[in-house]
């Protein structure tokens, strides 16, 4: 795992809420923080725990962000950021420099009610409205292009829609919040696969927050409200689940320790396993 909390900014993240992999390997992660706090921004990450920095900082000037909510890469690697909040969308160089932003507040083209997921096919933006229960599509200057979705609970509506992403056929995947359901889609918005219902067996699903799609077609679900990740294949079939599996501190906490040996000797002292009396699936995954 890499990560660390902390609520003095740096090389830490608080509430990590988007992620994207740039190809070079480094990976940018939206990190809200609670209000005021010094860890809001775009997080510079790699899988070998390098840090290289954040972009942003908390605030509603032009390259701030208050609540970070979904991240893209266009094919000239510019980084799109959507802002849960602010209802804007912000560009940034690759460097990280910034470059644009638009969008406001409202249910008309090009406007948004917490924008929380992004995607981007060429030159066409798509953007998750999450409370105008639709999804927009924009050129990546922000011009509207379309939209479809409405909300409900038919195919092709939504309540609550967040994560987006696509397959190698360019078919579009919803995680359609509200629903408990994952929707395939085409670029046009019509339907064409719904995946899951409401439940916490296998293959079902309570809140699903994003989804991502692998070259065989597999389907990676964070099932948000039973506190796991769900992996079913194209035909819906259930393959694997997981809860997480770090057991071993990562180099920033080993770090952390060695300048506050009286927490570590704490920590070490502390019996972490316990009988888990309940049912409540936050607790048990807690």
């Amino acid at each position: 795992n890499v990560g660390f909390s902390s609520d003095q900014g740096g090389r830490a993240f608080q509430k990590p809420s988007c992620i994207v992999r740039r190809s070079d390997g480094r990976i940018f992660i939206g990190s809200r923080g609670p209000a005021a706090d010094q860890t809001v921004g775009i997080q510079m990450v790699s899988l070998d725990h390098d840090f290289f920095g954040v972009i942003g900082k908390l605030g509603r000037g032009e390259g701030q962000m208050m609540e970070p909510s979904a991240l893209a890469l266009d094919a000239e690697d510019n980084l799109y950021l959507a802002d849960e909040k602010l209802h804007k969308i912000s560009v940034f160089s690759p460097d990280g420099k910034f470059i644009k932003w638009w969008g406001k507040q409202g249910t008309g083209p090009g406007q948004f009610e917490g924008p929380c997921g992004l995607l981007i096919q060429g030159d066409i933006l798509f953007v998750v409205d999450a409370r105008n229960h639709r999804v927009q599509k924009l050129s990546k200057d922000g011009a509207y292009m379309g939209e479809w979705g409405s909300f409900g609970t038919n195919n092709g509506a939504f309540r609550f829609p967040w994560g987006i992403a696509d397959d190698q056929d360019g078919n579009i995947f919803i995680a359609d919040w509200g629903n408990d359901r994952i929707q395939k889609l085409t670029p046009d918005g019509q339907h064409l696969k719904t995946y899951g219902t409401s439940g916490s067996g296998e293959g079902e699903l309570s809140r699903p927050a994003d989804v991502a799609v692998d070259s065989d077609g597999n389907l990676y679900i964070a099932d948000w409200g039973n506190q796991r990740l769900q992996v079913i294949d194209s035909n819906g079939t259930f393959l694997a689940t997981s809860r997480g599996e770090a057991v071993e501190h990562n180099p920033w906490v080993v770090e952390y320790f060695q300048g506050v040996l009286d927490e570590k000797a704490a920590r070490d002292t502390f019996v972490p396993i316990f009988d888990v009396d309940t049912q409540d699936e936050h607790e048990i995954s807690a």
